[in-house]
């Protein structure tokens, strides 16, 4: 409903289909929505259908494996961050919303959440970063929507010069190791879900 339209221009492009996404199931959902006690935005259950478990060509920090969301460690994650900047951020007094579900961090200075309780389908996206000028969460996208389709697009537009790149100079080392680099990732994140399902 939010996503399909995203999705679906790039379902042909090559390097979607080398790197697919692997999603979470119903039933997942469902385990997380009751530990929880809220439902999840509509947008935010597709892209977890989508490819939660592995997010496909996107990097590994937007993988939300479900054994590992289940225990929301990326919470725990941001809260550690929150608490290492406040000697440095002495104007910003917050904790994370009771309802806040963090959708990645990234090394130290940046986390990304959304709000369930908002009651919105297609909810905004909230951004902290370790500014020292930071008085309060910002909302970083409008809806999860765009926050999708800007990483989506993102990701797919690096692969694709990689490509181009290297059918220009086939024998780009870097390249090379670029992508050899990209796609050893993808096998171990695919590998380590397989390797939960069969000791699930």
């Amino acid at each position: 409903m939010y996503l399909e339209k995203y999705i679906q221009q790039f379902k042909n492009d090559v390097w979607y289909k080398t790197y697919a996404p692997i999603g979470w199931t119903v039933n997942q959902i469902e385990i997380f929505e009751a530990k929880l006690k809220r439902k999840l935005p509509i947008a935010f259950k597709e892209y977890l259908l989508w490819g939660g478990n592995v997010a496909g060509p996107l990097e590994q920090r937007f993988d939300m494996p479900f054994e590992r969301t289940l225990e929301l460690k990326e919470n725990k994650i941001a809260l550690k961050y929150l608490e290492e900047n406040r000697p440095r951020q002495l104007e910003f007094n917050k904790t994370l919303p009771e309802d806040a579900l963090v959708l990645n961090t990234d090394q130290g200075y940046l986390f990304w959440f959304i709000r369930p309780d908002q009651n919105d389908d297609d909810p905004p996206v909230y951004e902290w970063t370790e500014r020292n000028d930071r008085t309060s969460f910002e909302i970083r996208f409008d809806h999860f929507s765009n926050y999708f389709f800007k990483m989506l697009s993102g990701h797919i537009k690096i692969y694709n010069q990689l490509n181009s790149s290297l059918l220009a100079n086939p024998h780009d080392e870097f390249v090379i190791e670029t992508q050899k680099s990209r796609w050893e990732v993808y096998l171990w994140r695919k590998d380590e879900y397989l390797k939960y399902l069969k000791n699930a």
